[in-house]
């Protein structure tokens, strides 16, 4: 490798962005309508990949060898026919400022009003989003736009861990905190043997919370009910939560991943919170993980989604609340929310220490974001949410998350009436949000069932288990949708994979 000269210096070819903004729309619109590449489409691709670094760029057939990649990619951005997880899609004005953001490449980290709007944009944004989900912005003080549901579930659990300790330090008489004796020093001065994680069918990403935050992925326990597991037992939870020494996290799923099914309503969560209160006072915080499930407490207000709504009530119980964008509200990736009760809970675990140049006023309303949350280099992903509020408002997103249970609920009621098939976990399609599961009746045929599903490339869905047998379940979470249209092609897939 030669090394440069002391006149050399960088540069880049120049892309006018107009130019690429039209070869990216015209890329995309010339890959196959199909839900994920074919093989022959992989394997002539792939080879086309770089591998190792070579001592010399090729800038100008760099954009060109990009654009040749996307038939190779499975994306619900790309298909409307995506239907395996819970991912959304893009609305075209949240791809729009997404866009603008990396063109903006602003940085987020530090609030100073004089010097740009983006921090005080993304204020309003969490304050308009609270809103969204029919929450005070006055009660859920706390609010912090996290990488994803995973960040937002980790820090919550952090918030919580934190929270909990320096309550029992307090009542201790001590004036330290977690932030200053650590994990371990807390727990020995608190005289408290560990932090648990209570839940129900708890995704996975808690899991990873407490194996990241050193609580131990031992330490999370299943005190759900025998036969619906997203819901909590009460009297394990008691069981729990009472043992002596221990603190909880008691975290509610609000949207379970097989079925989509709600622990929560009024009156389950006002007996939570009792139970608690009963068996470990001070000593236990409710984590609400409604990364998809939380908007349907901005449905429509009628009684088609009444069941639904009514299952997501109950939240003034709660601690902390997870809600994912990129998901229902169809905002690009990086665009996930942790609200709590008070700022003081997210800046107590996410205060970025001593540096004079990260220094803001202290009497200004709005907290500099590397202060409550996991990051300090952060992307804008507060415009893409902005943009969609903005573009669609409440009205218009409440129609876009009932389109979205409505075809939802039109599969389910299609699969109960195909004879071949068996809908999960009951037929009572009232009871269905975005999530439909089902299997085949024949056990033999039923264990090749994803595949053949698959296999036709007209639709893309993912398999799991239901009651240790295989079942396939159909994720509706976009914006593109023909309700009539899509349930006939998803009808004609399942019949095919039946026979």
């Amino acid at each position: 490798m030669s090394s440069p000269t002391s006149t050399e210096t960088f540069t880049t070819l120049p892309l006018d962005r107009t130019a690429v903004a039209t070869l990216i729309t015209t890329s995309l619109a010339a890959r196959p309508p199909l839900p994920f590449p074919t093989p022959s489409t992989l394997a002539t691709l792939t080879p086309t990949l770089l591998t190792h670094l070579a001592p010399a760029g090729h800038p100008p057939t760099t954009l060109t060898h990009l654009l040749t990649l996307p038939p190779a990619f499975s994306s619900p951005a790309l298909t409307p026919a995506f239907y395996a997880f819970v991912t959304g899609s893009t609305l075209p004005i949240a791809a729009a400022a997404d866009n603008l953001a990396t063109a903006l490449d602003c940085s987020v980290a530090v609030h100073d009003a004089r010097a740009s709007l983006a921090t005080t944009l993304e204020a309003n944004a969490l304050i308009m989003l609270t809103e969204l989900l029919r929450l005070s912005p006055q009660v859920w003080g706390g609010r912090v736009i996290t990488p994803g549901a995973t960040g937002s579930n980790i820090l919550a659990m952090a918030t919580a861990r934190d929270a909990l300790l320096d309550r029992r330090l307090k009542a201790q008489g001590s004036l330290e905190t977690v932030a200053s004796l650590g994990i371990v020093g807390a727990c020995v001065a608190a005289g408290v043997k560990g932090v648990q994680i209570l839940g129900a069918a708890a995704h996975s990403s808690v899991y990873k919370a407490a194996g990241v935050l050193g609580l131990g992925r031992g330490n999370v326990r299943d005190v759900g009910v025998e036969g619906e597991p997203w819901r909590l037992d009460l009297e394990k939870v008691e069981r729990e939560a009472g043992r002596e020494g221990w603190v909880s996290v008691v975290v509610v799923g609000m949207g379970e991943v097989n079925t989509g099914r709600y622990f929560g309503g009024e009156e389950e969560m006002e007996g939570l919170k009792g139970c608690l209160e009963g068996c470990a006072k001070g000593m236990a915080w409710i984590h609400v993980d409604g990364a998809f499930g939380i908007f349907a407490r901005s449905l429509p207000e009628t009684e088609e989604f009444a069941s639904l709504r009514a299952s997501s009530e109950g939240l003034q119980y709660a601690d902390s609340i997870t809600a994912d964008c990129h998901k229902a509200l169809n905002t690009p990736y990086a665009s996930a929310v942790l609200l709590t009760r008070s700022e003081t809970d997210l800046t107590n675990v996410c205060t970025n220490g001593v540096a004079a140049y990260l220094k803001t006023s202290a009497t200004d309303p709005i907290p500099s974001p590397l202060n409550h949350g996991l990051e300090n280099s952060r992307r804008f992903s507060a415009l893409p949410i902005y943009a969609v509020l903005h573009a669609h408002g409440r009205e218009g997103l409440a129609l876009l998350f009932a389109t979205q249970v409505r075809l939802a609920r039109a599969v389910a009621s299609m699969v109960r009436g195909l004879e071949a098939y068996e809908l999960l976990p009951t037929t009572e399609v009232e009871e269905v949000g975005t999530i439909v599961l089902f299997r085949l009746k024949n056990e033999e045929r039923n264990e090749g069932l994803l595949g053949r599903i698959n296999d036709q490339n007209r639709i893309y869905v993912s398999g799991t288990s239901w009651e240790g047998r295989p079942a396939v379940r159909v994720a509706v979470s976009g914006w593109e949708i023909d309700i009539e249209k899509d349930t006939s092609v998803i009808r004609e897939v399942l019949e095919k994979a039946a026979e």
